[in-house]
């Protein structure tokens, strides 16, 4: 058994990791009242970076975050003033965080946390089955919620913010969901394209998804290019 003495090492205290970061999932239900039924999907996560900022050491360097994928999609804007929830183009995006330790030893990343989204919880009121009064408040499901509206500025801006990737190395991914269809019987697909297409108007976006295919091939027509959208029969 150890014996320690009560004079403790002279050495500065390591510095308190300050930094802000999507923990909007696990806030929601925090504040909300279900602590207790947080699901394991927004624990997990949460559990795994607080470990890697608890090893982080900034005086061996700064945490480097560095984007992977960038998402673009139509979805409901819940924070909308209005009741429509009108659906409104949003991105997300994909990090990996690197930083090191005390001794300057590189630590296990903290690959794929997620800016721009989170699950949110909702609740309904609980009646009094005799009395009709409102008595406590219930579980009442989750919404994915977005909230980086889809500009060209948001884009280059946390292009311009990633440690180890630029507008060349990042993928660029479009959602197209069956809501976008004016066809009821075009499911939802995704697909991956270039920055400069990536930052296209979404109804030229959809209208290149969508292209014509040839009927044995299955390939896009031949005019189906980046330059030209023009239709033009075979």
């Amino acid at each position: 058994m150890e014996i320690l003495s009560t004079v403790k090492p002279d050495v500065p205290k390591k510095p308190e990791v300050k930094i802000e970061y999507n923990n909007r999932s696990y806030e929601s239900y925090m504040k909300n009242g279900f602590a207790d039924n947080i699901p394991r999907a927004i624990s997990g996560p949460r559990t795994r970076m607080e470990q890697f900022l608890n090893k982080v050491d900034l005086r061996k360097g700064a945490i480097e975050r560095t984007v992977r994928m960038i998402i673009r999609l139509r979805a409901p804007d819940w924070s909308s003033s209005t009741k429509k929830n009108e659906r409104k183009e949003f991105i997300y995006y994909f990090e990996d965080w690197t930083g090191n330790d005390w001794l300057g030893i590189p630590i296990d990343p903290f690959s794929e946390h997620i800016e721009g989204k989170y699950t949110e919880v909702m609740m309904k009121p609980k009646l009094d089955e005799r009395t009709g009064e409102h008595i406590d408040n219930v579980f009442a499901g989750t919404r994915q919620t977005y909230y980086i509206p889809f500009t060209k500025k948001n884009v280059d801006e946390i292009i311009a913010n990633s440690a180890n990737t630029d507008k060349f190395s990042i993928k660029y991914t479009v959602k197209f969901g069956h809501e976008d269809s004016p066809d009821a019987m075009i499911s939802s697909s995704r697909n991956q394209f270039s920055y400069d297409m990536f930052l296209w108007p979404w109804d030229k976006l959809y209208e290149w998804q969508h292209w014509p295919v040839d009927d044995l091939t299955m390939r896009p027509k031949p005019d189906k290019s980046a330059s030209n959208l023009e239709f033009k029969p075979q």
